[in-house]
């Protein structure tokens, strides 16, 4: 069990947290909350770390009230809530592989509202596809393509490490 009181991470405030971790047969379990960006996660998961291809499951993390605008820098300030899920191998001589989806709750959205949010997404080698769907009180977008990323140069002062390229959307 970890337990982490109030503290920054960076100037960002960060905790508590309370996480719980089992290592049985070589599969990692992971279960417990955490309070940041001024809202609150709720994650189990699970991994096989020393497999010869290791692999981690997100079951389930639930997000409540998170404010994105210190990553963002300052472009979203609204609440977020919803749930990831996620899956991903770890190939040791290659790129991640990540497959997953995120449902967000309605709420307040960019001086609108939002009902809905579903957004499935893969990351194979450096091709990122998204097939996702929002709906508001005005209408709806459905956004379906793929990009290409690419390096972006040294990622050590925190910026992205990555762009997009190619990028085709329908």
């Amino acid at each position: 069990m970890i337990e982490l009181e109030r503290s920054t991470s960076g100037t960002m405030p960060i905790g508590p947290a309370h996480l719980g971790f089992e290592l049985v047969r070589g599969r990692l379990s992971v279960e417990g909350n955490l309070q940041a960006l001024e809202g609150n996660v709720r994650l189990v998961a699970s991994a096989r770390p020393f497999d010869p291809v290791p692999h981690v499951l997100l079951q389930r993390m639930r997000f409540e009230g998170l404010v994105l605008d210190s990553l963002t820098r300052g472009r979203v300030r609204d609440p977020l809530s919803g749930v990831l899920v996620m899956r991903a191998t770890l190939p040791r001589d290659s790129l991640p592989q990540v497959k997953g989806r995120i449902d967000l709750d309605s709420g307040p959205f960019h001086r609108g509202r939002l009902d809905t949010l579903h957004a499935e997404f893969a990351v194979t080698g450096r091709l990122l596809e998204i097939d996702a769907t929002a709906r508001t009180g005005r209408g709806s977008l459905a956004v379906a393509g793929e990009a290409e990323l690419q390096p972006n140069g040294d990622s050590s002062n925190g910026s992205s490490a990555w762009s997009l390229g190619r990028t085709t959307l329908e």
